[in-house]
């Protein structure tokens, strides 16, 4: 009989933090755009719009750049 006591918690832990750190890294660059945009004068529930409306278009967004190039894509076909 194999005891598996204090051997599967390892793993858990494991995964759970690179979901977390993931999910950190979104928020950072999303963050990071957000600052950009207020800085260039946009208000921040219109620049907090724009950042929802590029992440529904482009779903593998995974940058501050890629998604202040899709922002200002988005900004020049309206």
């Amino acid at each position: 009989m194999a005891k598996l006591q204090n051997k599967v918690g390892k793993f858990g832990l494991i995964r759970d933090d690179k979901i977390r750190l993931s999910s950190q890294e979104t928020n950072d660059f999303q963050d990071e755009v957000l600052a950009v945009l207020t800085q260039l004068g946009y208000k921040k529930p219109e620049a907090v719009n724009m950042i929802k409306k590029a992440l529904d278009i482009s779903s593998g967004i995974q940058s501050t750049e890629e998604l202040l190039n899709v922002v200002y894509k988005q900004k020049k076909s309206t």
